[in-house]
């Protein structure tokens, strides 16, 4: 636990877009040392409900969640 890797909000973007490069340095680390704040949780959270937010037809709220 004493090398842990602080994903920002950016990097967590592109690791979940499947960014090959992003996957290829994670892989090197221990998956327990990849961590993330809450600053970027609460960023996460606030982009899926703006995305919620501004969508009205219900096919594309379903693709959000």
């Amino acid at each position: 636990m004493n090398n842990l890797r602080i994903l920002d909000t950016h990097h967590l973007s592109l690791m979940q877009r499947g960014n090959p490069s992003i996957r290829k340095r994670l892989n090197t680390f221990n998956p327990q040392d990849i961590v993330i704040t809450i600053v970027t949780a609460t960023e996460q959270i606030r982009g899926r409900m703006i995305s919620l937010i501004e969508t009205q037809q219900i096919p594309t709220n379903l693709m959000v969640y």
